[in-house]
């Protein structure tokens, strides 16, 4: 179920991001003249196209941006964050939701304090997670599907798939949730997760019996849509 209230893509931007936009105010008057200088740069970034997919890339790791998909929002804050939203909408600047149907949203936090509390909610031993509090998301899950670990040469990426309702820059989405956790090898400084989003394709039918081919639940189409990404690239 999408929200089909007009909003201009920079306003629900703004809001979204509005933790990560006021580190950016506190960077300008901390830093003066340079935190000015990077505060235009983002705000330039994010109306250009092109160096919009630039940024997506780069926080991704990406060499392209999958199919279906467009990028939204790449920012950096040296040292502390970076983050990227891709959508399934490419005329955002025309107005209306942020999605229509399924999206991605990537964190990348600097700091490993939080890396058990993350680990242990994608494993199922606490309920909720307050670094995912923190973001602007609220997903209310109705069941569990399934919760799995994919390892790989350089990352392992922890996985719960929901069922449930997501509510993220002012749409609301009812469907399939996926939450990745990214544990990379050679980089433990960092905390990295992101949100994948879309359609239920067997609504009617329960958890055990529901069939998800081709859903974010889907760990086969888990593995499709991360190898799109090099999480544990350095930029």
């Amino acid at each position: 179920m999408s929200n089909n209230k007009k909003t201009s893509p920079w306003v629900w931007v703004g809001i979204g991001c509005a933790g990560v936009l006021g580190i950016l105010v506190i960077a300008v008057v901390g830093l003066g003249y340079f935190g000015f200088r990077y505060a235009k740069q983002v705000s330039e970034e994010m109306k250009d196209p092109v160096a919009r997919e630039a940024k997506v890339k780069a926080v991704l790791g990406a060499d392209a941006i999958p199919p279906g998909y467009f990028p939204v929002l790449g920012l950096s804050i040296p040292a502390i964050l970076d983050t990227a939203i891709l959508s399934d909408r490419e005329d955002l600047e025309s107005g209306g939701p942020a999605f229509d149907h399924h999206g991605f949203i990537y964190m990348k936090v600097r700091g490993s304090g939080q890396q058990k509390e993350l680990r242990d909610y994608f494993e199922g031993t606490t309920k909720e997670s307050g670094l995912l509090r923190g973001q602007s998301v609220r997903h209310r899950t109705r069941d569990v599907i399934r919760r799995g670990e994919i390892k790989e040469a350089d990352r392992s990426l922890l996985y719960v798939a929901e069922r449930g309702t997501i509510e993220t820059h002012n749409v609301e989405i009812e469907g399939v949730t996926t939450m990745i956790l990214i544990e990379c090898r050679d980089d433990t400084t960092r905390s990295r997760f992101g949100i994948w989003f879309g359609p239920d394709p067997d609504p009617a039918a329960p958890v055990k019996s529901a069939n998800f081919s081709g859903s974010p639940a889907d760990e086969a189409e888990i593995r499709a849509f991360a190898r799109h990404f090099d999480f544990c690239r350095k930029q």
